[in-house]
Formats: C-alpha cells, sequence, structure tokens
C-alpha cells in the first residue's frame, strides 16, 4: 500500500467535516476542498447562500480540521 499524502488526505476529510458540522448543527449544504491558484482551501457552502473558503495550504491535516471547525464554530 503507497503513501497517503496531506492533499489526499485533506481531500478526503471533506465529508467527515461536513458530517461533523451538520451533526452538531450547522445548516451547511457542502464541503468542498480545492486547491486554486496553488492555494488548498476548503469551502464550506451554507444553506442561506453563504460560503466561506479556508486556506489550508500550510496546515497538516489534523491542523486543517481545526482550522475549517474553528472557523465555523460561530456561524
Amino acid at each position: 500500500m503507497g503513501m497517503i499524502h496531506d492533499i489526499d488526505r485533506k481531500r478526503m476529510l471533506a465529508p467527515h467535516l461536513y458530517y461533523i458540522m451538520v451533526t452538531a448543527g450547522l445548516e451547511i449544504s457542502d464541503v468542498t476542498y480545492t486547491i486554486e491558484e496553488g492555494h488548498e482551501c476548503y469551502t464550506v457552502s451554507m444553506k442561506n447562500g453563504a460560503k466561506y473558503r479556508i486556506n489550508v495550504s500550510a496546515d497538516s491535516p489534523i491542523t486543517a480540521v481545526y482550522e475549517v471547525i474553528n472557523k465555523m464554530r460561530f456561524k
């Protein structure tokens, strides 16, 4: 089995982040992981149409999870 790189781990975490935040009661419609212009980002889409883009380029996968949850905890 090959080594899973941080980018792949972050990509695999998007549906889990969605599940955690919806279960916690946030009105989220989607969470996506993208690389745009060299920046790794999660985009959290809310049911009201708002979108939050969280840059996780310099983060390890566990720190990326923390950054997203921390950013979204008061939304």
